[in-house]
């Protein structure tokens, strides 16, 4: 596994979303009016949430949890970089 990623942003920190962060993710993923925009489906539980964590730090791609700089455990939300083949996206 590669060593964990972290950066300064202002007053932002943008650092790797952790497996045991589920039940945060959920909190996200899990509400329909925050999901009907992105590009999969509304999560069911806090293990929906926690498989897809796993997902992403097994992919190639880079998603990371943006936190205020005062609290590093606050998620705001979670910002990627998406690789398919020759294509990336964010």
């Amino acid at each position: 596994m590669n060593a964990p990623v972290q950066a300064q942003l202002g007053r932002f920190l943008i650092r790797d979303v952790n497996p045991w962060e589920g039940a945060q993710v959920f909190a996200m993923t899990g509400d329909h009016n925050v999901m009907r925009y992105m590009g999969f489906a509304t999560h069911r539980s806090v293990d929906d949430a926690t498989k897809l964590i796993q997902r992403w730090r097994e992919s190639p791609s880079k998603w990371q949890a943006v936190c205020l700089d005062g609290d590093p455990t606050d998620m705001l939300g979670i910002v990627g970089l998406e690789v398919q083949g020759h294509q990336a996206t964010m």
